[in-house]
């Protein structure tokens, strides 16, 4: 199934995995911008971003970037902002 993937804190990262394990193709995985963390102000990718780049994954910050997409699903697992209504529909999430 092609799904887009919604996520951003560590917690998110087991489900990524998992998705990618079952054999499912994640064509986009959306996050929260990198944030500054740590004594020297670094811009730091969220651990989902981590986690997608590590899997050669196509990431993005803008949820309007779903409606590009030919995603069959969305998977939302706490991805850290409200998502208006009319991003539920297509994919259905």
């Amino acid at each position: 199934m092609r799904l887009v993937f919604l996520g951003t804190p560590e917690a998110a990262v087991p489900t990524l995995d998992a998705v990618i394990d079952a054999g499912h193709e994640v064509i986009l995985v959306v996050t929260r911008p990198d944030r500054r963390r740590g004594r020297g102000s670094e811009l730091t990718p969220s651990p989902v971003k981590a986690a997608a780049l590590r899997l050669g994954l196509t990431v993005t910050h803008r949820l309007a970037d779903v409606a590009d997409v030919d995603a069959e699903r969305a998977v939302v697992v706490a991805y850290g902002a409200i998502i208006p209504r009319k991003f539920w529909k297509r994919p259905p999430c």
